[in-house]
């Protein structure tokens, strides 16, 4: 992969700019507090102010948050190689900033074949609800028949 070349979803550093000290961290334990992580998301504009007390309050919260540190460290230590295929991606249509701009997120620099983009209604947190996931399973299993249908023919 060529130095500086990443996809702007979720290993971007915008995203990744309030998890900073988590890289490298014990997988059990955290730099940081559940209390200071909705402090750091709320100033990056991940969570609306008026919504912090309501996720504190929440009794699944603690649990929530040891999961999410699980995955945001696997998603840190993640490393994009290019690819010798085409690439699929299922885009929602509600986004905002650089991942808005750029229709491949960055991963046409990886995708020797291109990217094919299928753009979704939504945002990347409601596309997998009502009642944007019927066209998520629709667009994916277009893919997935012509997928079938490339590799017997």
């Amino acid at each position: 992969q060529p130095s500086g070349l990443r996809p702007s979803g979720p290993t971007s550093p915008r995203w990744t700019s309030p998890l900073r000290g988590l890289e490298g961290s014990h997988p059990n334990r955290s730099p940081f507090s559940l209390e200071e992580l909705l402090a750091r998301l709320t100033l990056a504009g991940f969570i609306p102010p008026e919504e912090r007390p309501l996720a504190l309050r929440q009794p699944a919260m603690r649990q929530l948050f040891r999961l999410f540190l699980l995955h945001a460290r696997l998603t840190l230590s993640y490393e994009p190689r290019a690819l010798a295929h085409r690439l699929t991606l299922l885009k929602a249509t509600d986004l905002r900033g650089r991942a808005a701009r750029d229709p491949t997120q960055g991963w046409r620099m990886l995708a020797a074949h291109g990217v094919e983009v299928h753009r979704l209604p939504g945002e990347h947190l409601t596309l997998l609800r009502e009642p944007h996931v019927g066209e998520v399973a629709r667009v994916l299993g277009e893919c997935l028949r012509r997928a079938e249908e490339e590799g017997a023919g």
